[in-house]
């Protein structure tokens, strides 16, 4: 088994993952700023890694999806003024 694996989203490196000391768990190495919330998260498993990997930048894909909120009327930002 190896000690180190690259972890991938979509084609692109997303970190990679070394052996701890112990050799019963992995921690997280971000090689790209969008997935640094998994810096130095420990996995049990590599395909833990890839998941929690796939997980950020799905949950960050749909954000991006939601519709723009509409802006609020003048009518709405005048204090006072209950439409």
């Amino acid at each position: 088994m190896a000690d180190a694996y690259v972890i991938e989203v979509h084609g692109d490196a997303a970190g990679i993952i070394a052996r701890d000391h112990s050799g019963d768990a992995f921690t997280f190495f971000a090689s790209h700023p969008f997935f640094h919330a998994l810096e130095g998260k420990r996995f049990a498993a590599p395909w833990a890694a890839t998941r929690a990997a796939q997980q950020l930048f799905e949950q960050a894909d749909k954000s991006r999806r939601k519709p723009p909120r509409a802006p609020a009327s003048e009518d709405s930002q005048r204090p006072g003024l209950m439409l």
